[in-house]
């Protein structure tokens, strides 16, 4: 049994209560909705959050696209630079 921790400087009085936080989970994140958060007015449709989905796919694939062409200039230059 582990005892309680005294300390001199402890006059008692709790600074946050912590009994309400959940823990945070480690591997999968969740995101609930609480009953009793109201609704964002600001809320996008399914058509604009696929439209945001899709451009940022696009966007990776892009930035992806130019390291792998950079990647092949680079190792095509240096075999024709040692050979």
């Amino acid at each position: 049994m582990a005892k309680n921790k005294t300390y001199d400087d402890d006059d008692g009085r709790t600074v946050v209560d912590m009994s309400e936080v959940d823990p945070m989970p480690v591997l999968l994140p969740r995101f609930r909705r609480r009953k009793d958060e109201p609704t964002s007015e600001h809320e996008m449709s399914k058509e604009d959050r696929r439209a945001v989905m899709l451009g940022a796919i696009g966007a990776v694939l892009l930035i992806g696209g130019i390291f792998i062409v950079a990647g092949a200039i680079v190792i095509f230059l240096m075999t024709k630079i040692w050979s």
